[in-house]
C-alpha cells in the first residue's frame, strides 16, 4: 500500500515536473520566433 502510494505520488511530481519544462520549451521558441522575425524586420529595413 505504502508504495502504491509513494509511486502515484512520484508519477504525479513527475508529470508536474513535465508540464512546466514544456512551458519553458514553448516560452524559449517564442521568443526565439520573435527575435528571427525581429531581424529579419531589420535586414528588410536595410535593403529598401
Amino acid at each position: 500500500m505504502m508504495l502504491r502510494l509513494v509511486t502515484l505520488l512520484f508519477a504525479l511530481l513527475l508529470r508536474h515536473e513535465f508540464k512546466t519544462l514544456r512551458r519553458e520549451i514553448w516560452v524559449t521558441a517564442e521568443s526565439l520566433v520573435l527575435l528571427l522575425l525581429a531581424i529579419c524586420f531589420s535586414l528588410a529595413g536595410e535593403v529598401s
